[in-house]
């Protein structure tokens, strides 16, 4: 789950392995919360960033993209 779309966020690279490193989670969110990241409500309510929780927010975006990137009209 890692290295799923369900576990990516936009950031600089510099800024993932300066600053987020391997740190956990709830440090991770703060620390983006404080350089002024705005956090999806679902990564902003969570308290803990499983394989569930991965495996959840990319089954919601690879659903979105199929309905609304990738939707033929």
């Amino acid at each position: 789950a890692v290295h799923s779309i369900g576990n990516l966020l936009v950031v600089p690279v510099k800024f993932n392995g300066e600053i987020l490193g391997d740190k956990p989670f709830a440090q991770k969110k703060t620390l983006l919360i404080k350089h002024g990241y705005a956090l999806e409500p679902e990564i902003s309510a969570a308290v803990n960033w499983t394989d569930a929780e991965i495996g959840q927010r990319t089954t919601r975006l690879a659903e979105y993209a199929y309905d609304m990137v990738w939707a033929i009209k």
